[in-house]
Parts: C-alpha cells; sequence; structure tokens
C-alpha cells in the first residue's frame, strides 16, 4: 500500500526554512523544470524560494495560467493558437480523454507545486485543483464551470505527474514548511494549515471529506489512509509552542496516529 512522507521544517523565517530543506530535495532535479504558484503570482514567495534552491543544472520558470488578452484570442480562436499540447487522462470514468496544457508544462523535465497558504487560503486554489487552472481557456471553462467540477479538476491533476509539493503557512511567530512527493498528503496539509488563517477559508468537514481529495482518492493519486501519512519535523524552531501546536492540528485533522510514523 501507498505510503507518504511530509518532510517538516519549522524556522523563524521562510527563507531560512527553504535554506535548510529545500537543497536536498531538489538536488537531482536538472533541465526543464517548471514551478506552479497555486497564488497565480509570478512573485510567489514560495515559488520564488525553490528556484533559488534549484541546482545549477536545473533551468528553473514559474509558470502562470495563460491569461488577458492572449486567453480571450485563445478562447475565441477556432483553432489552437500558440504552444498547447495534449496529455492523455487516463482515470476511469472521466468525461474528458486528455488535457490540453501549455508546452511547457508537457515537455518540462520537472514540475513543482508551490503553495503558499497565507496567499490561496481564503480562495484557493490549493494542490489538486491547481493543474485545472492551466488548461486552454475553452477546456478551462468548461472544468471550472461544470456541475462535477470537483471530478473533472482531480482527473486533470492525474495527467501532469508533478515530481514535488512545497506548502508553506508564514505566520508572525515563524515558517512551517512542509515538502512531499505525494498529492493527496500536500492537499490535505494544505487544507489544514487553512484552518489556521484569519479569516474565512474553504468550507469543509475535514480535509479527507473535500470533494476533490475523495475524487483524487477514487483515483489513487496519492496515499489512501492516514495512517500511511508519515510527519518528519525538524527545525531550529520546532520545538517552540506554536510550532507543536500546528504540527499537532496538522496531525490531528489528518487523522495520523500519534507517533506520525507508519504503522507495520
Amino acid at each position: 500500500m501507498r505510503t507518504a512522507t511530509v518532510h517538516i521544517q519549522i524556522e523563524p523565517a521562510l527563507g531560512r526554512a527553504a535554506n535548510e530543506l529545500l537543497p536536498t530535495l531538489l538536488a537531482h532535479m536538472e533541465d526543464q523544470t517548471v514551478i506552479l504558484p497555486s497564488s497565480l503570482d509570478a512573485k510567489d514567495p514560495v515559488a520564488g524560494e525553490i528556484m533559488a534552491a534549484l541546482p545549477d543544472g536545473a533551468e528553473g520558470r514559474v509558470l502562470l495560467p495563460v491569461s488577458g488578452g492572449a486567453a480571450r484570442r485563445a478562447f475565441l480562436s477556432p483553432t489552437v493558437l500558440g504552444d498547447w499540447r495534449d496529455m492523455p487522462i487516463l482515470a476511469p470514468g472521466s468525461r474528458l480523454e486528455s488535457a490540453l496544457m501549455p508546452g511547457a508544462i508537457s515537455s518540462a523535465r520537472h514540475r513543482i507545486v508551490a503553495v503558499d497558504v497565507v496567499e490561496v487560503a481564503r480562495h484557493g486554489p490549493f494542490v489538486l485543483d491547481l493543474t485545472a487552472r492551466y488548461l486552454h481557456p475553452r477546456q478551462r471553462i468548461r472544468a471550472v464551470t461544470d456541475s462535477a467540477r470537483s471530478e473533472l479538476v482531480a482527473e486533470v491533476a492525474s495527467a501532469v505527474g508533478i515530481d514535488l509539493y512545497v506548502v508553506s503557512l508564514t505566520l508572525r511567530e515563524g515558517t512551517f514548511m512542509a515538502v512531499t512527493t505525494d498529492a493527496i498528503a500536500a492537499e490535505l496539509v494544505a487544507l489544514a494549515l487553512s484552518e489556521r488563517c484569519i479569516g474565512s477559508t474553504r468550507a469543509f468537514t475535514g480535509p479527507w471529506e473535500d470533494a476533490v481529495v475523495q475524487r483524487a482518492t477514487e483515483l489513487e493519486l496519492g496515499v489512501l489512509l492516514p495512517s500511511r501519512i508519515r510527519l518528519l519535523p525538524a527545525g531550529s524552531a520546532a520545538t517552540q509552542p506554536w510550532a507543536d501546536e500546528i504540527t499537532e492540528h496538522v496531525r490531528r485533522r489528518l487523522g495520523i496516529p500519534g507517533t506520525s510514523s507508519l504503522r507495520p
């Protein structure tokens, strides 16, 4: 059964958390590497830290969905303008056969999702529904307005392989950064961290009950049981009360056993 390890770095500042955690996890990356920020902001702070931590052999690029005039032209044109490529959707029962994505995503050697929870907590997108924002405008409209939106966006996510998810929450006390290769674990952590933000967040009973997460588990896009998630907290601020409180909050909301380790 699939397992998920979530590396957590808790430090006084975002830069320090990134410097302590990311270089080792990114060391194997090379060639074209695209970073998809959940904030949809070219100056996303988490994406910036990832760019800075990439090894010399990687050609990093922060990629945003097509928007504005380019999106309108692509939507209205009877032909496909620009570099768009079909990525097959193999999800059972999906109403889409493929996801029409930017060539930069399709051809990239590595893909990383950057989530700044403070920026996205009130409105999303989070992890699993992010790639649907990069669809060709015509297909994107269908995905975000369809009555089965939760199912469709998870199915689009199944077509785009992501190497690493970096989820970060920066508070007045410091930064909580979680990194994993598992899509569902990353989504769950982002949902749990969003509850620590001031103001209204996405309404859900619990992270596992989120509609997109449920469809993702049906498609087996990541870990399927709380007992198979392992949290590995570290960092100079990891023992501080605020950090311990957030770690415990994540553990409880995800339903992870008290030891935060895998059962035999």
